[in-house]
């Protein structure tokens, strides 16, 4: 069972270049890459003009090939950087409004045996009431899209004084283009939240850029 999740990190994607120049200041043309469907959607809807290309490895060996001028840059997450104290290799944290995070980022789940009730009871102790509510939200969206790893879906839940906002979009395959859709309530809301942006996304065409994705890029 999921018995914890301690206070999320930065949802944030961050750029990194090699001259430390700004995302919308690359040349037309520049090679940028990431591992990530969403991130490579999102910087083609931001910058149809770009070269995306897909980048393995490890957090070091993507940071090289940006120093040997493979890339122009990389996009990659915030969160990962600070946790190995690699935040100097920043070029420009870039906005969830152009970047809309993917479902979860940031955050850390805990799981434990179910009925183990020692040990659930300790890994409550870090529990973020706040985080909970906004990973549940963005899961339930995942979930009624019945997304995953080959579906570019930015899902951004933020919780504030027992208020919850979520925002979900999808983005299309064959050309710039995405749907959006947003919904509001309190931390208690967080699963019919999803659930609710989930519906408005369907309405809207959802299912028909999720089957563009999957018909490329398989299944899963």
């Amino acid at each position: 069972m999921l018995a914890a999740i301690p206070k999320r990190d930065s949802q944030n994607d961050v750029f990194i270049s090699k001259a430390k120049i700004p995302f919308m200041a690359l040349s037309q043309g520049a090679v940028v890459g990431t591992g990530s469907l969403r991130r490579m959607a999102e910087i083609k809807f931001v910058r149809p003009d770009l070269d995306v290309q897909p980048i393995r490895g490890n957090v070091d060996t993507r940071l090289n090939k940006v120093r040997k001028g493979e890339y122009a840059g990389i996009v990659i997450a915030e969160a990962g950087l600070e946790r190995l104290n690699l935040q100097s290799e920043i070029t420009q944290r870039l906005s969830l409004e152009q970047f809309p995070s993917a479902a979860g980022q940031g955050a850390i789940a805990i799981v434990a045996k179910e009925g183990n009730q020692k040990v659930i009871t300790l890994l409550r102790s870090v529990e973020d009431k706040a985080t909970r509510a906004e990973i549940t939200a963005e899961r339930s969206l995942v979930l009624k899209l019945e997304g995953g790893c080959r579906v570019p879906i930015g899902a951004v839940a933020h919780a504030n004084s027992g208020e919850l906002s979520l925002f979900g979009c999808v983005y299309s395959l064959k050309e710039p283009k995405k749907i959006s859709a947003t919904a509001q309530g309190t931390l208690a809301d967080a699963e019919v939240l999803g659930e609710k942006v989930g519906k408005e996304l369907l309405k809207q065409g959802a299912a028909d850029y999720e089957k563009e994705w999957r018909e490329k890029y398989g299944s899963w």
